[in-house]
């Protein structure tokens, strides 16, 4: 009986990571702003231990709405901004509309995504996972909510942006 040997490869698994950030959501007009913290996105990057050899891909983009019971608003217009640089990049190439039908609403964004703000954040996430930046992720959330025709009432929704990337 004889033995044959094979080639092995190497095979480096690499966590899923997510992050979010929460807006509440009180007006028909909006723009609300919070920041991912690039403290916790360091702390994962350090922890994972890659010696300084960290390449962030981002793989998913949502925003998940939930209905508090006092929301009467039918509809909502999001958009969604991060600071760069200084300036404001838009992260979407078009508004996303939501009905506001169900208590918890999933509004996948990675299809509506602008290239430019891809890369943006992408840029931002290794930045700070190399040690080169250590400001928080500004992000802004801006949008109007619509009611059925000639009404108007309150707006109670809660927001969260989760991003999803790996190294």
């Amino acid at each position: 009986m004889s033995l044959v040997a094979c080639d092995q490869e190497e095979t480096l698994i690499t966590p899923s990571l997510k992050e979010s950030v929460e807006f509440d959501v009180v007006n028909p007009e909006f723009e609300v702003v919070d920041a991912l913290k690039s403290e916790n996105i360091k702390n994962v990057a350090e922890d994972a231990d890659f010696n300084g050899n960290v390449n962030v891909n981002l793989n998913d983009i949502w925003i998940e709405v939930k209905i508090n019971n006092s929301n009467q608003a039918d509809i909502a217009r999001l958009n969604l901004s991060m600071m760069a640089d200084g300036n404001e990049v838009s992260l979407l190439n078009e508004d996303a509309f939501v009905a506001l039908e169900n208590k918890v609403t999933i509004v996948p964004l990675v299809k509506i995504l602008s290239e430019e703000g891809r890369m943006e954040l992408m840029n931002k996430l290794n930045n700070i996972t190399a040690g080169t930046d250590e400001t928080d992720i500004e992000m802004t959330l801006s949008g109007e909510t619509f009611f059925n025709e000639g009404m108007s009432g309150s707006v109670d929704l809660d927001m969260e942006m989760f991003i999803r990337y790996s190294f």
